[in-house]
């Protein structure tokens, strides 16, 4: 069940940083080192394996 909750929250907050960079409101490095602090946090099935 942890495992599934941390892919919902992983994919929520991916998706805000995405529509940040979208928006111009980040940069693609500001983008990248947000997307490295969250799968550190969440450790999404997607990237455990990196």
């Amino acid at each position: 069940m942890i495992d599934i909750q941390n892919e919902i929250k992983y994919c929520a907050a991916w998706q805000i940083i995405r529509s940040l960079l979208l928006e111009g409101a980040i940069t693609c490095e500001e983008f990248n080192a947000a997307n490295e602090i969250l799968a550190r946090k969440f450790r999404p099935l997607a990237v455990r394996g990196l």
